[in-house]
């Protein structure tokens, strides 16, 4: 997974289309999901043998659900009527 984040982080700081952008881009941040989810399922199982460490690590709403919306974009009638940044309006300023 690592080597996927890295060579696609690599690709995007080239000279591509918007389209190649937008593929890597998504292709990038899937892997980055994916491996939150393999880290994920290893806690549980630090969980279950009682060795998990909890941590507070500051993230931004606004920029998880933007990944999510590049995920898995809305239909286009949806995304004119209704966006994330509409519904985070309750976010923080800095985002």
């Amino acid at each position: 997974m690592n080597a996927i984040i890295n060579m696609t982080g690599l690709a995007l700081d080239t000279n591509l289309t918007p389209r190649q952008q937008h593929y890597l881009s998504v292709v990038h941040s899937s892997s980055k999901n994916l491996l939150g989810i393999i880290n994920d399922i290893l806690d549980f199982s630090k969980i279950e043998a009682e060795k998990l460490e909890l941590e507070h690590a500051p993230f931004s709403l606004r920029k998880v659900l933007d990944e999510v919306t590049e995920t898995f974009p809305l239909p286009g009638w949806l995304r004119s009527t209704w966006s994330w940044s509409h519904m985070c309006r309750w976010t923080s300023p800095t985002g």
